[in-house]
């Protein structure tokens, strides 16, 4: 029988690249379209020309196209009336397609979602190497979760790509919080991945609330962190966080928020590198020690220094 760290380490999980923005970081349908459409084109450009000329009714794609072809699909989910229920509306990723949600996004979705791969012979994609996603939550207004995941393998081939995506699409749009790390329910930070799940403070565990409030508090740490500028600005700004020697990489962003990657190679991200950069964003993070009893295998792994972030000194 495998043991858990064999088990977790066979295994190619999903990583999750976030950013969460604001009204400051301008028209918010043109945001969210360019979130998927340039990420598609930056991180899968060989499947969106692939099938640039493919209908954009996605019946009629699948048929044209063949078992092995490249395909991409969005989806648009908005909400009738008051109640819970969500409606799907579909496009294939073709020209046509950006074209009908260029006009959908004029409104507001509740939710986006672009997902690629090849089509395997069922017409299932398979082998995605970008997947998108747009959310908002009611209890954060005014806030969307913009998403992409891939999985470990395809990122780490790529890792450099993505990185120049998320720092040059975060220069335009003021971030409150971004993140690399592995992907868990919700695209929640690992901070809140690993909050013991009976906390009653939402606040603390909840992506629905936290990113309402990623500007006071900050969401969790990975690879990858963005900071909204007030956050930065309580440990000293680019500079200082550039001085602790804790980052290889520190970016002050163009519009607000700083950047900061841990070490230049993902392959070399584990707690042990991540504790300099804990450490001194301790003052900036939730209270409470990580919660990892009884974790199963099939869940992602979760890199995080196994203490309350509140009995670090200086921590607020």
């Amino acid at each position: 029988m495998l043991d858990f760290a064999t088990s977790q380490a066979s295994m190619d999980f999903a990583l999750d690249v976030q950013l969460n923005v604001d009204s400051s970081a301008g028209d918010a349908g043109q945001v969210v379209y360019d979130w998927l459409e340039q990420g598609f084109a930056a991180l899968a450009g060989d499947v969106q020309a692939s099938i640039a000329d493919l209908p954009a009714d996605t019946a009629a794609a699948g048929k044209a196209a063949g078992t092995g072809d490249s395909f991409g699909q969005i989806t648009v989910s908005r909400r009738r009336g008051d109640g819970p229920r969500l409606v799907r509306t579909e496009r294939t990723a073709s020209r046509e397609g950006w074209q009908w949600l260029r006009a959908e996004v004029a409104e507001l979705p509740v939710g986006l979602k672009l997902v690629t791969g090849r089509l395997d012979e069922t017409g299932i994609m398979v082998g995605s190497s970008f997947n998108g996603y747009v959310a908002a939550y009611p209890e954060s207004p005014g806030w969307l979760q913009l998403r992409a995941t891939v999985n470990r393998s395809k990122f780490v081939a790529v890792q450099r790509s993505w990185v120049d995506f998320v720092f040059s699409f975060a220069d335009r749009v003021n971030p409150g919080y971004g993140q690399v790390t592995y992907s868990y329910d919700q695209g929640s930070s690992v901070v809140e991945e690993t909050t013991q799940p009976r906390t009653p403070e939402r606040w603390r565990r909840d992506p629905a609330v936290t990113i309402g409030r990623c500007r006071e508090t900050l969401r969790g740490y990975g690879w990858l962190t963005v900071l909204a500028q007030e956050l930065a600005d309580r440990v000293g700004g680019a500079n200082a966080l550039r001085g602790t020697g804790a980052f290889a990489q520190v970016r002050q962003l163009q519009r607000g928020g700083v950047g900061l990657l841990v070490t230049d190679d993902l392959e070399d991200y584990t707690e042990r590198t991540a504790e300099p950069a804990f450490r001194v964003l301790a003052p900036l993070l939730p209270p409470g020690e990580p919660f990892t009893v009884g974790r199963s295998p099939m869940r992602p792994p979760v890199i995080v220094v196994p203490v309350d972030p509140a009995s670090m000194s200086g921590a607020g």
